[in-house]
Protein backbone atom coordinates (compact mmCIF):
# COMPACT_ATOMS: atom_id res chain seq x y z
CA UNK A 1 0.00 0.00 0.00
CA UNK A 2 1.17 3.69 -0.59
CA UNK A 3 0.13 5.96 1.71
CA UNK A 4 1.24 9.35 1.00
CA UNK A 5 4.13 10.62 3.51
CA UNK A 6 1.51 13.22 5.29
CA UNK A 7 -0.83 10.82 5.99
CA UNK A 8 1.62 8.09 7.70
CA UNK A 9 1.19 9.10 11.30
CA UNK A 10 -2.56 9.08 10.90
CA UNK A 11 -2.96 5.84 8.63
CA UNK A 12 -1.17 3.84 11.05
CA UNK A 13 -2.88 5.46 14.47
CA UNK A 14 -6.12 4.70 12.87
CA UNK A 15 -5.51 1.57 11.84
CA UNK A 16 -4.67 0.90 15.27
CA UNK A 17 -7.86 1.64 16.12
CA UNK A 18 -7.31 5.41 17.50
CA UNK A 19 -10.04 7.79 16.47
CA UNK A 20 -7.38 10.14 15.52
CA UNK A 21 -8.50 13.92 14.96
CA UNK A 22 -5.85 15.93 13.11
CA UNK A 23 -4.64 19.14 14.55
CA UNK A 24 -3.96 22.01 11.88
CA UNK A 25 -0.62 23.97 11.64
CA UNK A 26 -1.51 26.79 14.23
CA UNK A 27 -2.48 24.26 16.90
CA UNK A 28 0.47 21.84 15.62
CA UNK A 29 2.63 25.16 16.66
CA UNK A 30 0.77 25.61 19.88
CA UNK A 31 1.25 22.24 21.30
CA UNK A 32 4.63 21.97 20.13
CA UNK A 33 5.47 25.18 22.10
CA UNK A 34 3.63 23.83 25.25
CA UNK A 35 6.11 20.38 25.21
CA UNK A 36 8.69 22.49 25.10
CA UNK A 37 7.66 24.19 28.05
CA UNK A 38 6.92 20.94 30.15
CA UNK A 39 9.84 19.51 28.66
CA UNK A 40 12.72 20.61 27.22
CA UNK A 41 12.95 23.78 30.11
CA UNK A 42 16.41 22.43 31.08
CA UNK A 43 17.70 22.85 27.47
CA UNK A 44 16.42 26.63 27.59
CA UNK A 45 18.01 27.13 31.19
CA UNK A 46 21.32 26.03 30.14
CA UNK A 47 21.02 27.28 26.85
CA UNK A 48 18.54 30.18 26.56
CA UNK A 49 16.62 28.78 23.49
CA UNK A 50 13.86 26.04 23.58
CA UNK A 51 15.76 23.31 20.95
CA UNK A 52 19.29 21.96 21.32
CA UNK A 53 21.25 21.10 18.00
CA UNK A 54 17.87 22.04 15.80
CA UNK A 55 15.95 18.79 17.41
CA UNK A 56 13.80 18.67 20.59
CA UNK A 57 14.75 15.22 21.48
CA UNK A 58 17.63 16.45 22.23
CA UNK A 59 16.07 17.20 25.55
CA UNK A 60 16.85 14.41 26.57
CA UNK A 61 19.85 13.05 24.58
CA UNK A 62 22.21 15.48 26.16
CA UNK A 63 20.55 14.62 29.31
CA UNK A 64 18.84 18.23 29.96
CA UNK A 65 15.79 16.63 30.82
CA UNK A 66 15.82 13.47 33.06
CA UNK A 67 14.21 10.59 31.19
CA UNK A 68 14.10 7.13 30.62
CA UNK A 69 16.10 5.55 27.67
CA UNK A 70 15.71 2.51 24.77
CA UNK A 71 13.70 -0.49 25.72
CA UNK A 72 13.13 0.85 29.76
CA UNK A 73 11.33 3.59 27.95
CA UNK A 74 9.18 1.44 25.85
CA UNK A 75 8.16 -0.81 28.56
CA UNK A 76 7.29 2.20 30.99
CA UNK A 77 5.37 3.38 27.66
CA UNK A 78 3.79 0.33 27.12
CA UNK A 79 2.69 -0.08 30.86
CA UNK A 80 0.27 3.62 30.27
CA UNK A 81 -2.09 1.98 28.06
CA UNK A 82 -3.43 5.43 27.25
CA UNK A 83 -6.76 6.18 25.82
CA UNK A 84 -5.97 9.60 25.08
CA UNK A 85 -2.53 11.41 23.83
CA UNK A 86 -1.53 13.61 21.11
CA UNK A 87 0.87 12.22 18.26
CA UNK A 88 2.84 14.87 16.56
CA UNK A 89 5.74 14.66 13.77
CA UNK A 90 8.39 16.53 13.73
CA UNK A 91 7.75 17.00 10.73
CA UNK A 92 5.31 20.27 9.70
CA UNK A 93 4.04 18.41 6.50
CA UNK A 94 3.41 15.42 8.14
CA UNK A 95 -0.47 15.74 9.92
CA UNK A 96 -0.59 15.47 14.19
CA UNK A 97 -3.50 14.38 15.48
CA UNK A 98 -5.32 14.23 19.17
CA UNK A 99 -5.75 10.26 19.65
CA UNK A 100 -8.89 9.17 21.80
CA UNK A 101 -9.59 5.13 22.11
CA UNK A 102 -9.12 2.09 24.02
CA UNK A 103 -6.39 0.66 21.71
CA UNK A 104 -3.01 -0.39 22.24
CA UNK A 105 -0.50 1.27 20.67
CA UNK A 106 2.47 -1.18 20.75
CA UNK A 107 5.73 0.06 20.50
CA UNK A 108 7.30 -2.67 18.55
CA UNK A 109 4.77 -2.58 15.99
CA UNK A 110 4.90 1.10 15.15
CA UNK A 111 9.23 0.97 15.49
CA UNK A 112 8.16 -1.48 12.38
CA UNK A 113 5.96 0.59 10.70
CA UNK A 114 7.63 3.68 10.70
CA UNK A 115 10.77 1.55 9.26
CA UNK A 116 8.83 -0.29 6.82
CA UNK A 117 7.82 3.26 5.21
CA UNK A 118 11.92 4.63 5.65
CA UNK A 119 10.35 7.87 8.23
CA UNK A 120 12.97 10.07 8.81
CA UNK A 121 10.64 12.00 10.96
CA UNK A 122 10.65 12.07 14.85
CA UNK A 123 7.32 11.03 16.10
CA UNK A 124 6.36 12.81 20.15
CA UNK A 125 3.37 11.12 21.68
CA UNK A 126 1.95 13.08 25.28
CA UNK A 127 -0.70 13.40 27.59
CA UNK A 128 -2.85 15.84 26.62
CA UNK A 129 -1.92 17.74 30.11
CA UNK A 130 1.75 16.68 29.57
CA UNK A 131 1.73 14.43 32.38
CA UNK A 132 4.56 12.17 30.23
CA UNK A 133 6.23 11.97 27.04
CA UNK A 134 7.13 9.24 24.57
CA UNK A 135 9.40 9.96 21.42
CA UNK A 136 10.42 7.95 18.70
CA UNK A 137 13.48 9.40 17.04
CA UNK A 138 14.28 8.83 13.67
CA UNK A 139 17.59 7.86 14.63
CA UNK A 140 16.82 4.90 16.74
CA UNK A 141 19.04 2.65 15.18
CA UNK A 142 22.04 4.46 16.72
CA UNK A 143 20.36 4.25 19.80
CA UNK A 144 18.90 7.49 20.43
CA UNK A 145 15.82 6.70 21.79
CA UNK A 146 13.11 5.76 22.10
CA UNK A 147 12.77 8.18 25.41
CA UNK A 148 10.10 8.61 27.44
CA UNK A 149 9.88 11.45 30.85
CA UNK A 150 7.22 12.48 33.13
CA UNK A 151 6.67 15.96 33.70
CA UNK A 152 8.44 17.82 36.89
CA UNK A 153 10.26 14.63 37.74
CA UNK A 154 14.13 15.23 38.64
CA UNK A 155 15.61 11.72 38.32
CA UNK A 156 15.23 8.14 37.13
CA UNK A 157 17.74 6.71 39.33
Amino acid sequence: MNIPVKMLLLHYLRHEGFHAQIVDLQERRTLQYAWRRHFAVGVYNATGRWIHCGTDWHAFSYGFTPCLRESVASARFARLRPSQFVALSSNPAVLSARCQGEASLEVVSFERFLDRHRIAFDVYLFAPDYEWTFVLTHERQNGFGPYFARRGVSSYD
